[in-house]
């Protein structure tokens, strides 16, 4: 019962307990910003600049819209609701490698073109916005009131032109403390650990350790700034950014790592990286953030017991909330220069939230 995770939760000291007293306590609209990744990429825009994001190809209501969509022969297609669930599509995947099969398919899967039959990728689309992600308001909350949705991403790559390394920075009240690096996430992974001046860490969160330490990206002071910016208003959030050959791009801003349940080997890191978090005792009701949907679509987490799933509202609904970054078309095109895709002249909004540097099937009818 929620009650009794709030009594159990009410003194928390190791990162674990802090991540839970979070989940359970702060339910400001932020959070859901944060949760969401078309609402985010408006936040990242506002705070950082547009050109961190990556491009977007497409946000579809619609998962068979994915079979006559145009797109180049590499991209990214995602739930915009959860967590841990991708399909990426190139030609470097391994020649065996197969689209998820459907029951199990909130998997991240690397295929090629020609394995990409996008019938399948539609209904593995559509088992995606059949699921709700986080389980239910008293634990990952912040999901439940995101719209259920796929969007489309320009695949990013590395110098040698793969999948790139993913640089994951933990930023406790406004600090970047420490930086965990993933490689080799569709084989041959390894977890590495740093702090910000790139001392290694000797801790292991479940992966092996890279053979040789990592040397420091070159733009590791622009990463820590940047991370530092987009945490500004909260006291705890993980910053996932990629680094490439040109440009460093944002990939989630994450508020729940693995629900609270991260593994330490050594345990002592968890009461490490706990004394460095302060969490207040009592979060604010309400607070900054752009919202998700409009203030009739909160209550999400009764699906399962029958109600339609979310969907994206058409353009025109309530007006957002205040601070909510909801700028008109133009603007959108504004301030996705740079970072477009080539894939179609239109670009698309939801429900009054710029899906920022993104290029979609859909018109805007009110221009």
């Amino acid at each position: 019962m929620r009650w009794w995770r709030l009594l159990r939760t009410r003194q928390p000291s190791t990162f674990n307990e802090k991540v839970r007293y979070k989940m359970l306590r702060d339910h400001r609209p932020l959070l859901v910003t944060f949760a969401d990744k078309v609402a985010v990429r408006a936040y990242v825009a506002e705070a950082v600049g547009a050109h961190y994001l990556p491009a977007a190809y497409a946000l579809l209501d619609e998962p068979r819209d994915l079979v006559g969509l145009e797109l180049p022969e590499s991209f990214v297609v995602k739930p915009t609701h959860g967590s841990g669930a991708v399909v990426v599509v190139s030609p470097r995947a391994p020649a065996d490698a197969k689209l998820p099969e459907l029951g199990g398919a909130w998997i991240y899967a690397h295929v090629r073109p020609d394995a990409a039959d996008r019938e399948h990728l539609a209904r593995v689309g559509a088992e995606w916005l059949e699921q709700l992600y986080g389980q239910g308001p008293n634990r990952e909350w912040a999901y439940g009131p995101v719209p259920r949705r796929l969007i489309v991403e320009e695949l990013l790559t590395g110098p040698d032109g793969g999948i790139p390394d993913d640089y994951k920075l933990f930023v406790f009240n406004q600090r970047c403390r420490y930086i965990q690096v993933d490689t080799g996430r569709f084989g041959g992974r390894t977890q590495d650990f740093y702090r910000p001046d790139w001392e290694h860490v000797p801790m292991s969160g479940g992966p092996p350790w890279a053979p040789t330490p990592q040397p420091p990206p070159d733009r590791l002071a622009e990463m820590i700034d940047l991370a530092e910016r987009l945490s500004a208003q909260t006291d705890f959030v993980r910053v996932d950014l990629y680094v490439l050959p040109d440009r460093i791009v944002v990939g989630e801003l994450t508020s729940y790592p693995a629900g609270g349940h991260s593994p330490f080997i050594p345990e002592s890191f968890n009461a490490e990286f706990g004394t460095l978090w302060t969490v207040p005792k009592r979060y604010a009701a309400s607070g900054p953030g752009v919202r998700a949907e409009g203030d009739g679509q909160r209550a999400r987490h009764s699906e399962r017991a029958g109600h339609q799933r979310p969907r994206g509202s058409p353009t025109g609904g309530p007006p957002p909330p205040h601070g909510a970054l909801s700028p008109p078309a133009r603007e959108v095109r504004r301030l996705a220069a740079g970072c477009e895709a080539p894939v179609s002249d239109r670009i698309s909004r939801s429900n009054g939230h710029p899906l920022v540097g993104a290029r979609s099937t859909t018109d805007l009818r009110s221009e």
